[in-house]
């Protein structure tokens, strides 16, 4: 279980395992999935036709946490094991998939020879539901994170205006593709050097900033900052707390307010040059 991360490599290699080690001719591995009560199979080898997906009550194969813990080779292990809107022939055997209470999946085996199935054995299939159980939790929450990246870069991507984030040591850890596009920066080029590191503040869109003022006073600024190129950008700091108060990164939003900016100098222009034609009416 620890060989891979992908569980199109675990899921055969631990029931190809299992069956090596358990008096059945096959088996299969089924996750529960969005409905609690629905098993999906995964992987299966030497089976006879079982069902792809399977509705089941899941009373009918609740795991006992703490009974395991204080007789994991009980009586009524097989009687607790049994799955029978799944399983309808009398020698087949279903382990639960368990992490911290929760049952995840099964493991069945088909055409198991009860009588070879000493305790040994029994506690043996106990633990290979449990470990199978915390490797398919691993799975799901490094599923989760992935997604919830996936997501995060999504909604940075979304946005118009240039958008980063920058980590304690003000090195970039995420940039949107507005401001790939507008400053020609791609996301790897600030993870190793920050503006503290030598020469950081040659690297920065903006001829100077006040970002390190965020982390004196720990709240949101707003400035208006000049680029090396003559343009304007109205620039907004966020920064992000850690449980003990501190800044532990910055989200920094820029926008281009060049065109703005000189629509306004041209109004006040204009203003002025209307104001001088009064005065000499007058």
């Amino acid at each position: 279980t620890t060989r891979s991360n992908q569980p199109t490599e675990i899921f055969p290699n631990v029931l190809r395992q299992a069956l090596a080690a358990v008096p059945a001719r096959g088996g299969a591995l089924y996750l529960l999935r969005d409905n609690p009560s629905q098993l999906e199979m995964q992987c299966s080898e030497n089976i006879p036709p079982l069902p792809r997906i399977v509705e089941i009550d899941p009373g009918q194969f609740r795991t006992e946490p703490a009974e395991q813990a204080h007789s994991p080779m009980c009586e009524t292990f097989l009687e607790r094991l049994r799955a029978p809107s799944l399983l309808d022939r009398p020698n087949d055997l279903a382990v639960p998939l368990c992490c911290r209470g929760r049952v995840l999946g099964m493991l069945v085996f088909t055409d198991v020879d009860l009588d070879a199935l000493t305790p040994e054995i029994q506690d043996m299939l106990l633990s290979i539901g449990q470990q199978v159980g915390v490797t398919i939790e691993s799975l799901q929450n490094t599923e989760g994170l992935r997604r919830s990246s996936e997501l995060l870069q999504t909604v940075f991507d979304g946005i118009s205006d240039m958008l980063v984030l920058l980590d304690r040591d003000l090195r970039i850890r995420m940039v949107n593709q507005a401001h790939i596009r507008h400053f020609a920066t791609r996301p790897d080029q600030g993870e190793e050097t920050g503006c503290r590191s030598p020469g950081g503040c040659a690297t920065c869109p903006f001829v100077k900033c006040g970002v390190e003022a965020v982390f004196r006073t720990r709240k949101p600024m707003v400035e208006e900052i000049p680029g090396r190129k003559g343009d304007i950008y109205l620039v907004h700091y966020y920064p992000i707390l850690d449980e003990t108060g501190e800044v532990s990164g910055i989200v920094r939003y820029a926008k281009d307010i060049t065109a703005q900016k000189r629509v306004d100098q041209k109004i006040q222009q204009t203003e002025k040059l209307a104001a001088v034609g009064q005065l000499a009416a007058g």
